[in-house]
């Protein structure tokens, strides 16, 4: 498989098992598939949102509250940006980059090919590594009723036990055999569905964003030298340099909505999820307890702030790899090409480029490194200013 097959297979695989990628890659994918996506869009998704916010009203604790109100947000934030998958479908696949209709593509070659297939490789690691912290997330959530309380789960009919296990935050009894059980799988199911579909659409959008960048370095290579092939001639780069270009406004303006949602979710979960972790010593008093609850909320917390993390990091690196054109310019033997090219050409494309290109939330927040920082008071706790600076800024 060469660098471009590779590359694009990373599309199709980052979405998983979702059923998602049938949509991506057909206007009429298999009726079981659409059945499947539909059953999470349309049942499964709305009814783990809905459950956690009445579970939020019920609940007298306010640890429990906060838990219970931080996953509805987290599964809202999931159901909107699947259903913002399937409704903008279209528009979806006209970001996805057709590497082999790049002249810089054909024009580097074999290095070309090189670049895509190592990048390619990167984002696999990191697919890896993010669908096993989500595993493990999984794992934390489903196994702490049946280590803190194995006999109320499955081997005891006493209802005290029972709801040691599985708390009574639904609207109908539970408190009785088997319905503890048929509960406890239903929300084992409709857990790693939500977190399938949380794990495979951040890793579909990093997929996206990590290639365009490679686009910004294949194009920059295309315009030096070597002993087996010439540069890109200026008028096909600056074809390929618009067309990045009109691609990334295209991912800017789809993913400006998606970014506003889920800058304003992470915030308010990874509140929610401090606060619940600095609870666990008041309403645990068992050592094994506080050990089985503390993983559980870390690992959630650590994937909320993974989540958040991602998205910024993206932006600054698209951003520096829009600029690192002008870059590329300036150490392009361009002084070579006089004769055939004109100065008003390198003038256009590096005052073009000078531009910043950055995602934003609603077009009024910069997601950014600097975004995540001050979004999370670190930047002005390491500072000790007074001051906070504005997201706008």
């Amino acid at each position: 498989m060469n660098g471009i097959d590779l590359a694009k297979s990373t599309y199709f695989s980052s979405l998983g098992i979702t059923g998602l990628a049938a949509f991506l890659k057909s206007d009429n994918p298999p009726l079981i598939k659409q059945l499947w996506v539909g059953a999470f869009l349309i049942i499964i998704l709305p009814a783990m949102f809905t459950s956690h916010l009445y579970s939020a009203a019920v609940d007298t604790s306010a640890t429990d509250k906060f838990t219970s109100l931080g996953l509805g947000l987290d599964q809202l934030q999931i159901t909107l940006k699947s259903l913002f998958f399937v409704q903008n479908i279209k528009r979806i696949r006209r970001i996805l980059l057709q590497f082999e209709t790049f002249h810089c593509v054909n024009c580097c070659g074999v290095r070309a090919l090189e670049i895509l297939s190592r990048k390619a490789k990167f984002i696999k690691r990191i697919q890896n590594t993010y669908n096993c912290a989500s595993f493990m997330c999984f794992l934390s959530w489903i196994l702490a009723p049946v280590v803190l309380s194995p006999e109320g789960l499955f081997l005891t009919r006493n209802v005290d036990k029972m709801m040691k296990a599985l708390p009574p935050i639904y609207p109908f009894r539970i408190d009785y055999f088997p319905m503890v059980q048929i509960v406890y799988l239903i929300e084992t199911i409709m857990t790693m569905g939500a977190l399938m579909h949380f794990t495979s659409l951040n890793l579909f959008f990093f997929t996206t964003l990590v290639l365009l960048c490679v686009q910004f370095q294949i194009l920059n290579e295309s315009l030096h030298n070597n002993g087996r092939r010439k540069a890109i001639r200026m008028n096909e780069f600056v074809i390929d340099h618009q067309r990045l270009l009109r691609i990334c406004q295209e991912a800017k303006d789809a993913l400006s909505p998606l970014l506003a949602v889920q800058l304003l979710i992470s915030l308010l979960t990874i509140c929610f999820a401090i606060f619940e972790l600095t609870m666990i010593n008041e309403d645990y008093k068992e050592g094994i307890s506080q050990i089985i609850i503390f993983f559980r909320k870390s690992t959630y917390t650590v994937i909320i702030f993974a989540e958040l993390l991602l998205y910024c990091w993206l932006s600054s690196e698209l951003q520096n790899s829009c600029d690192s054109i002008r870059e590329g310019l300036y150490f392009s033997p361009w002084y070579e090409n006089l004769k055939n090219t004109s100065y008003k050409d390198y003038i256009i494309i590096n005052c073009r480029a000078m531009r910043p290109f950055k995602l934003t939330a609603l077009f009024l927040i910069n997601i950014q490194l600097s975004t995540f920082l001050e979004g999370l008071c670190i930047e002005r706790c390491l500072e000790g200013s007074s001051d906070s600076s504005s997201f706008c800024q």
